[in-house]
């Protein structure tokens, strides 16, 4: 855990993440719910995550680690940076991060 904590970590201070702001994660897999829980802790009063799993999302949020959830309909993948430009779209004003990984079939 110690190179995904080390992701996270700079992933956070090269966005000068601030108290009160609010983040969006992609993705609720290690690295994502790592990004939730460090954005919380460094003050962001809204971390919404967003994930195809919905247990993912659900653990996420039974730990207090986002705020809000959005399960996704699992379907044809998309890239990362389409995704991110479609959720910066539907959450303008948050701060966000990719923490994606998808494996295809």
């Amino acid at each position: 855990m110690a190179e995904p904590l080390s992701v996270v970590l700079h992933a956070i201070r090269r966005s000068k993440l601030e108290a009160g702001e609010r983040v969006l994660i992609l993705g609720a897999g290690a690295v994502g719910l790592l990004a939730a829980s460090l954005a919380k802790a460094q003050g962001a009063t809204t971390v919404v995550v967003v994930d195809i799993e919905a247990g993912r999302l659900d653990f996420a949020k039974e730990n207090g680690w986002a705020t809000g959830v959005h399960c996704l309909p699992k379907g044809p993948r998309v890239s990362g940076a389409e995704a991110l430009e479609a959720a910066k779209q539907n959450w303008a004003g948050l701060k966000a991060a990719d923490c994606v990984t998808a494996v295809e079939d």
